[in-house]
């Protein structure tokens, strides 16, 4: 058991791995300063998500009740703040709320509320600049369009996803500096190279050569560029798009040289070293070109965020990052400041890896005395970190910032300890991390940890089956056959392997639990597919339970689809199409046969006609349908629009339906998430019904992410879910899946940031 610390005189900074039992010392670390006379109302812990701080406020009560004559503290620990770094600075804003210049009453809004609130501003500062097209919209848009084949966002989803992550950084708010960079010029020296090498391509003596047939694209952008240019319709946003989109459509060039005689006198390879100079030219004018756009089109964009702070401004909005850039900005008033930090005698900071340069100066803001902060002098603070989690990178959370961080306060005479003992994991699996972190300088090497079973190893390297007997190494491929390769690694891990894990209750060996398995993905989806169904099927198959925490395709489901098109069917039922799905589709499940026979002898399908005599006898299911979509409309607007989904539930018994379907479980949770979904749009917008359907129909066609619901997170079985969402949690078996995905971002970093400058510079829409 780990000791406590003493930090009544200078505080302590804590590096601490991964299972070396942090927690455990941290609430000590509370406890104990309750017991020594520090009053609850003096304490602040800050973790990193509300289940940490949940669970924290938990095991301080049971430390509490643990350590005797503590009855006062247990009465009162409600008043001693226990949460998020969001939550603390809400609870700061409330405080002094004139020196902040905030609503008094001002609400907090959800990532969701806010991404509704963004793209509501951002589709209608689009809709007014395509009026009248700026020329920097008109160029990336048209960027954007040669592009789309090669991505599975739209270039309507990048322009907003681009805009939202300057909002994300608008702290930073300093301009762009845009260089001198002639692309008329340039785009006339590339095009020079390209008639060049055309000329070469004419006197191919083959049509066949796999050169030529390789370089056929150069000739076929000389062709259409200089029929623009005759025509006099060359514009410099399709001329500079043909020229890029040159290095993706010639294909396969290594492998495509040929050999012999090339024709006119040119040898081969002048024509091979010709495109490579071409090639190389294009990619030297992509980067200027990529840089001179995504300058000009941050100022475009800029006016996004300014409309979305508006509007948060007219509601008394904040979203998460106003927490923290207005708390940021009280504890810079003096008198404020002063007042606040004499509120604090102990401030317990969890996971500092996670915190970014605006968290990190309001907490040390908070730790200091007089006019500035000295942690040591003040003993204050009690910080625990791990150098390693930096891997993570959640959101704006700085490696940097971390170790500069913690040489100031060491160096200011903050305490300073390590915890590297650990007793999570096994003594194999600890040599396996330690060899994973051996070049990361200030990473602790893990001790300890339990011996492994003899019978059993404690790191697998899972392969995937050889294809029809040959040895196929394509990662494509690879990631086809995966999640059937994983899937019945857990069936034996399940049902034959007679493997065991450690009972944490009783510290014996037990059975392998589906429970126990995790299955890690590092992201959910990739081009626009979810990753995660393919392993989904493959568990579903073989009978296994299993639970998918946070997948990123809620929209896009079977079972959400379904309930979108019954709901559109109800604001607009004149739309045959939708009433068709509604009546064939899984709610109801009426045969193609009596569809047919009921559209030869009717005419159409829509509620809102005279129902003949005849229809209720021979097509009864049908006419049911029917009536319940015209009672639920004319209901539409009278009721919530998760009571309307509620009634056609209930009428469709899919509850029943859904629970004996395959994946019954995680399908019913799904259709919670959408009721929680629609009461949550009510309470935060009221309006027509129209307006819930029409969120719905955006929330699809962007894409949006939303989370898994509660029911299915806490169901039992195999989890599936992000190394993000697995962060804080413990499972005996861990399986990393879609191993074969990128992990690194092409093209060097995304982002640079300089805060003495309040600079961010980063990618938008990959430029």
């Amino acid at each position: 058991m780990t000791p406590p610390i003493q930090t009544t005189s200078r505080g302590c900074f804590v590096e601490a791995s991964a299972g070396t039992g942090k927690t455990h010392m941290l609430v000590s670390e509370i406890a104990g300063a309750i017991e020594s006379g520090v009053s609850v109302d003096r304490i602040a812990a800050v973790t990193f998500t509300h289940a940490a701080a949940g669970s924290m406020k938990v095991r301080v009560r049971q430390e509490l009740e643990r350590r005797k004559n503590q009855g006062e503290a247990l009465r009162s620990l409600d008043r001693a703040f226990i949460g998020t770094i969001h939550s603390f600075c809400a609870h700061l804003l409330r405080q002094r709320p004139v020196e902040a210049c905030v609503d008094p009453d001002f609400s907090e809004l959800d990532e969701l509320n806010a991404r509704a609130l963004f793209d509501g501003e951002f589709r209608t500062w689009l809709a007014e600049k395509l009026n009248d097209p700026s020329p920097v919209l008109w160029r990336a848009l048209s960027r954007l369009a040669w592009s789309e084949e090669r991505s599975a966002e739209g270039p309507v989803e990048k322009l907003r996803d681009a805009a939202w992550r300057l909002a994300e950084w608008r702290d930073h708010d300093s301009a762009w500096e845009i260089r001198a960079f002639d692309r008329r010029a340039s785009i006339f020296a590339l095009f020079e190279r390209v008639k060049k090498l055309e000329a070469m391509l004419r006197v191919a003596r083959r049509d066949t050569d796999p050169l030529a047939r390789c370089l056929k694209p150069v000739q076929e952008s000389r062709h259409r560029i200089r029929i623009a240019k005759e025509a006099e319709a060359a514009n410099p946003d399709e001329v500079e798009n043909e020229l890029l989109s040159l290095k993706f459509r010639v294909k396969y060039f290594d492998t495509n040289q040929g050999s012999g005689d090339w024709g006119g006198g040119v040898p081969r390879s002048h024509v091979i070293a010709a495109w490579r100079d071409l090639n190389d030219a294009i990619e030297t004018f992509r980067v200027d070109a990529d840089a001179d756009l995504a300058c000009r089109l941050r100022d475009e964009l800029w006016q996004v965020v300014e409309r979305y702070q508006d509007a948060k401004r007219r509601s008394g909005s904040l979203d998460f990052q106003d927490l923290l850039i207005c708390a940021r900005d009280l504890l810079r008033h003096p008198e404020a400041r002063r007042d606040l930090q004499a509120r604090y005698d102990r401030i317990f900071i969890d996971e500092f890896q996670d915190t970014d340069p605006l968290q990190a100066e309001i907490l040390l803001s908070l730790c200091g005395n007089k006019e500035g902060y000295n942690a040591a002098e003040t003993g204050k603070l009690f910080v625990v970190g791990d150098p390693k989690q930096s891997i993570y990178r959640f959101r704006r959370a700085d490696a940097r910032q971390y170790r500069r961080i913690r040489e100031e306060l060491l160096l200011g005479g903050l305490g300073n300890r390590h915890l590297q003992e650990g007793h999570r994991s096994t003594e194999p699996l600890h040599a396996f991390v330690n060899e994973a972190f051996a070049d990361m300088p200030d990473a602790l090497p893990l001790t300890g940890g339990a011996p492994s079973p003899e019978t059993q190893p404690a790191v697998v390297a899972l392969p995937v089956p050889y294809l029809h007997g040959k040895r196929n190494k394509s990662p494509k491929v690879a990631a086809q056959h995966a999640p059937d390769t994983t899937a019945a690694f857990v069936d034996w891990l399940l049902h034959t392997s007679k493997w065991t894990v450690r009972d944490e209750h009783n510290n014996t060996r037990r059975p392998i639990r589906a429970e126990d398995i995790c299955i890690l993905f590092r992201k959910t989806v990739s081009y626009g597919e979810d990753l995660t169904q393919a392993y989904v099927r493959a568990l579903e198959s073989r009978g296994i339970e299993h639970v998918l925490v946070g997948s990123k395709s809620f929209h896009r489901r079977e079972e959400i689809g379904t309930i979108r098109a019954a709901l559109r069917a109800i604001e607009w039922p004149d739309d045959e199409l939708s009433v068709y799905a509604v009546l064939r589709g899984a709610l109801f499940f009426i045969s193609d046969s009596d569809l047919f026979r009921f559209r030869q002898q009717h005419g159409h399908f829509t509620p809102f006609f005279k129902i003949p005599d005849d229809l209720h006898v021979n097509f009864a299911p049908i006419a049911e349908v029917l009536a319940l979509l015209k009672d639920l409309h004319r209901c539409r607007n009278y009721k919530p629009p998760a009571e309307i989904i509620r009634r056609l539930l209930d009428a469709a018994r899919a509850h029943i339906g859904l629970a004996f379907h395959t994946g019954g479980e995680r399908r019913l949770a799904n259709v919670y998430r959408l009721c929680d979904l629609a009461r949550s749009f009510e309470a935060s917008r009221p309006g027509s019904f129209r307006s819930f359907v029409e969120f719905l129909e955006n929330e699809y066609e962007l894409g949006e992410q939303s989370e898994a619901a509660v029911l299915e997170q806490q169901a039992g079985g195999v989890q599936l879910m992000t190394v993000h969402k697995a962060k804080g949690l413990e499972f005996p078996v861990v399986i990393l899946a879609d191993m074969t995905t990128h992990a690194t971002q092409r093209g060097g970093c995304d982002r640079y940031v300089d805060p003495t400058r309040l600079l961010c510079a980063q990618k938008l829409c990959t430029w």
